[in-house]
């Protein structure tokens, strides 16, 4: 590897949607507005932190880089003198970039080289090579691969390889009930002992089979998280029409434990038809209307699974029952049932009505 694979590089930071105000930045980084004007002062920082109002991406990775300098315990002039050697602004991503005593230089790891590359250059080492037995056994590894796959796992035999030896695979991987669980908890929170938790975990096996929670990439991962939210959203909306058990659709604070991205709701959302450049938006505004982008077609597909306006009417009335049978089972044995409770079926009563108009009428957004 030459020395120009390990030189320092600038950081490739891009604006996003959601930039911190200097109060939040402080908070975010731990380091006070004082050390950061310090800095200005040394020349370390290209700008003056109390003239700058929102904190973005460029002036994040340059504090941080900087941070892990003035508290190295080098001296102001050892900063200085191997500052010396980088161009302004330091712009450098510290966990990639490293200075080396022994060679009193900087280093930049090199980039992480494309999988789809690595395997290119590799297939055309062996053809260079005249290496026809390894070659032949990747085909055969490969091929062994994908006939040992499930069906809707398998490649479309009619693709047409393009100029790289890469393989496409539709929709390899599935958001699974596991990995939001913790979410849900959050979520389907409407009933005491959250046994409508049932009937969420059915419902996104339903989506599951209908290819909903499926995705390429990280990217596509964030519309199959989006879809789980709005599922919590139809289900609190219905007990609220149902029920009047209003409670707020909390997108933001549902989603924390599902760590999304800042960065990646913002690219989501620049991709609405409605967005504008100019636009300010928070994340929580973001997350918001990504959420509700995905409610159609989460309906649409309970709908198409259910039996329509009626299937998913009856799914959502009767995990109420499950939920107050999970109840009536926690209670005390000689405990006398609740007669509301019991009488509470398919009586054509005002609130159920309302709570079958609202599903016939697409489970829109209910406040």
């Amino acid at each position: 590897m030459n020395d120009s694979e390990l030189a320092p590089r600038h950081s490739s930071t891009q604006l996003t949607l959601f930039p911190s105000t200097r109060e939040a930045f402080v908070a975010e980084t731990f380091i006070s507005a004082d050390e950061m004007e310090s800095w200005h002062r040394k020349g370390w920082l290209s700008f003056d932190p109390l003239q700058v109002d929102r904190y973005d991406a460029p002036e994040r990775v340059e504090v941080l880089f900087i941070k892990g300098l003035s508290r190295s315990g080098l001296s102001d002039a050892m900063i200085n003198r191997i500052l010396n050697s980088l161009e302004r602004p330091y712009r450098y991503d510290p966990s990639e970039t490293f200075f080396s005593f022994l060679e009193n230089r900087w280093i930049g790891l090199p980039p992480e080289p494309d999988p789809a590359d690595v395997t290119d250059q590799y297939v055309a080492e062996l053809v260079k090579a005249e290496d026809w037995e390894t070659l032949q056994a990747l085909q055969v590894r490969i091929s062994s691969s994908l006939e040992s796959a499930e069906p809707d796992e398998k490649l479309d035999r009619d693709v047409s390889l393009g100029p790289r030896v890469g393989i496409s695979v539709c929709q390899p991987f599935t958001v699974e009930w596991g990995e939001v669980e913790d979410a849900a908890k959050l979520v389907f929170c409407v009933w005491m002992g959250q046994h409508e938790l049932i009937w969420a975990k059915q419902q996104w096996d339903t989506l599951s089979r209908l290819k909903l929670t499926a995705y390429q990439d990280e990217f596509d991962r964030y519309s199959v998280l989006f879809r789980f939210l709005v599922l919590g959203a139809i289900y609190r909306d219905f007990c609220d029409a149902a029920w009047e058990e209003y409670s707020e659709l909390n997108y933001s604070d549902w989603a924390e434990p599902l760590g999304l991205d800042a960065f990646v709701v913002g690219q989501h959302y620049a991709r609405m038809p409605d967005w504008e450049a100019d636009e300010e938006i928070t994340k929580d505004e973001a997350l918001d209307a990504l959420a509700e982008n995905e409610r159609t077609a989460v309906v649409d597909a309970l709908m198409r699974a259910l039996g329509g306006v009626s299937g998913l009417y009856a799914s959502l009335w009767n995990s109420r029952e499950a939920a107050e049978q999970g109840q009536a089972d926690d209670a005390e044995p000689d405990a006398e049932p609740d007669d509301d409770l019991c009488d509470d079926t398919y009586d054509p009563d005002a609130s159920q009505m309302s709570a079958y108009s609202w599903v016939d009428n697409g489970c829109g957004r209910y406040r």
